[in-house]
């Protein structure tokens, strides 16, 4: 893949998730009720599996930021101090929440956008080594 084709990526990456993460408290819920009901045979408990779905969605976007980013800075041999963004914006992400109605700051939240970063880091790292 090349280096235009991956930062282009990973920008729209970016988009995506930060128009995700400033839709209303409102909107949000009810998208992701609606996934966890559509989902119905993995759980009885349609709230329990909307409250996995809500922290999957950090880790999942995290994550994916994080390899894209990761083969990115790879590729265009930019200063390896770049893949510290994903890190730097997992408390951003969650520090601009009091601003958007319906959503609030959690230390939980960040938590999982690290962890989403994490498991980026080493599935890129992975990646890697087999190819």
């Amino acid at each position: 893949m090349t280096f235009s084709v991956c930062l282009i990526l990973t920008v729209v990456w970016f988009v995506f998730m930060t128009y995700l993460s400033h839709q209303t408290g409102e909107s949000t819920g009810r998208a992701s009720r609606q996934l966890a009901e559509s989902l119905w045979f993995l759980s009885d408990d349609a709230e329990a599996l909307n409250m996995a779905l809500r922290r999957f969605a950090h880790i999942l976007v995290f994550a994916v930021l994080t390899v894209l980013l990761s083969r990115t800075v790879t590729l265009g041999n930019l200063p390896r101090w770049v893949l510290l963004l994903p890190v730097m914006l997992s408390y951003v992400d969650e520090a601009t929440k009091p601003w958007i109605q319906g959503r609030h700051f959690s230390w939980f939240d960040v938590g999982l956008n690290l962890v989403g970063t994490a498991v980026g880091g080493l599935i890129f790292a992975l990646l890697s080594r087999m190819f």
